[in-house]
């Protein structure tokens, strides 16, 4: 599962030090779980298609 890193760091810079995320994939697609108050908020997350995802970069150097 891909998510967004813009999405992702636009929660984490909302959320208290001592809380978690829960990230958890649904049938219509992943989904980012956090402390609201004194429940649970979630943000749907869209997709990321894999062939969109940049390619790792090699390293090639002498061994």
């Amino acid at each position: 599962m891909l998510i967004p890193y813009d999405q992702l760091t636009q929660i984490t810079k909302n959320c208290g030090r001592g809380e978690n995320l829960i990230i958890d994939q649904t049938p219509h697609g992943p989904v980012i779980k956090f402390t609201l108050a004194d429940s649970l908020g979630e943000q749907k997350v869209p997709p990321v298609p894999v062939g969109e995802f940049p390619v790792t970069p090699r390293i090639k150097a002498d061994a």
